[in-house]
């Protein structure tokens, strides 16, 4: 039933490809798809999409490449030679963050709530994906981020059993942080020391 559907739907859909031979060393290849969609049974056209690539290929004569010996190195001493800088991209809108850093990146789910015109996320989230030491001082009863072995104490409120922080507060250990009103984003980077 669903393969009926599913021709029904393409109508008069076509793909050919064709290669010929132009001369004794040239080859012509055209590859042409027409794509025909049919609408709802009221519709009067079908969605009609014609493709076409055409291409000349010549051949040619035997030829050598010659690879370096010296001087290459592997993926992982390149990353490593990349200058160490980490962008967190945070769309409190839609509670979303991505990571880039080198050739690495990820992405998730990151709750957001905003208040006076400030951003706050959960704690202990945020310090995970900005790769931070993070802890509790109970003395205190406060949180905070060693850097150069030291406490470093966040400002931040308990919701819905989580502690959150101005994301602001991360400055404190070195991350720049910027909005770009444009695309309603808080953007977190770190360079090397």
């Amino acid at each position: 039933m669903i393969e009926n559907e599913i021709i029904g739907s393409l109508g008069e859909t076509k793909l050919s490809l064709s290669l010929q031979k132009a001369d004794s060393s040239t080859y012509d290849s055209q590859l042409e798809l027409l794509l025909q969609v049919k609408g709802e049974p009221e519709a009067t056209q079908p969605l009609d999409l014609v493709w076409q690539v055409k291409d000349r290929t010549k051949k040619t004569n035997n030829f050598e490449v010659t690879v370096p010996q010296e001087g290459l190195i592997s993926l992982t001493d390149f990353q490593a030679k990349i200058p160490w800088i980490v962008y967190i991209y945070v769309e409190p809108d839609y509670g979303f963050y991505s990571m880039s850093h080198g050739l690495e990146s990820e992405f998730g789910d990151l709750e957001a709530v905003l208040e006076d015109g400030q951003t706050s996320v959960p704690f202990r989230q945020m310090a995970d994906i900005l790769n931070e030491e993070a802890g509790w001082d109970p003395d205190k009863h406060q949180a905070y981020v060693k850097m150069d072995g030291q406490p470093i104490y966040f400002k931040g409120a308990i919701q819905e059993g989580l502690l959150f922080v101005p994301v602001k507060e991360f400055e404190k250990v070195g991350w720049e942080i910027s909005w770009d009103a444009d695309f309603a984003t808080i953007t977190l980077i770190k360079y090397a020391e």
